[in-house]
């Protein structure tokens, strides 16, 4: 066997490094948007869920307020479930433009179905200034506080 000089022997340790790798810091830069993006999406969610629940209590505690009402007896019965409609509460909204805060529940009860509209006031534990019951039919009734124009005859004097 004979030696050559200009041979690159294996086990040499003189001479340049090897080039580094490509690619490997923008691999850290993944990993990290991917952990950030994980946590970000868990976080949301969390928020969201909760609000979602926490909505339904509180449309349920209205209801469950609002239930000894003649109107509710008559019409709705027990309710069994009350659920937040934010579609119908915007078309309302523009209807009220002077409320700040107010809610439309989609109720479902032993005896029927309806819409309550509530207007609240108050921070923290806000009060009901005004609610009233609308049916399918488009039937409304006052249930607290509101206009004297709104009754049994199914609607109100505005034209």
């Amino acid at each position: 066997m004979s030696y050559d000089p200009n041979q690159q022997q294996p086990y040499q340790t003189f001479g340049s490094p090897p080039p580094p790798q490509r690619g490997s810091g923008m691999k850290i830069v993944w990993i990290l948007l991917g952990v950030l993006g994980v946590l970000g999406l868990l976080c949301c969610g969390g928020c969201g869920l909760f609000s979602y629940f926490s909505m339904g209590k509180g449309a349920e505690v209205i209801a469950k307020q609002l239930q000894s009402t003649p109107p509710m007896q008559q019409h709705i019965g027990q309710v069994q479930s009350a659920t937040m409609n934010l579609s119908a509460a915007v078309t309302e909204a523009q209807k009220h433009p002077n409320e700040k805060s107010l809610m439309v529940l989609d109720v479902k009860g032993t005896k029927g179905d309806g819409q309550l509209i509530v207007a609240t006031e108050g921070a923290g534990d806000p009060t009901i200034k005004w609610a009233k019951l609308r049916l399918d039919s488009g039937q409304e009734f006052n249930l607290v506080g509101g206009d004297d124009d709104v009754g049994e005859s199914g609607g109100s004097d505005d034209f």
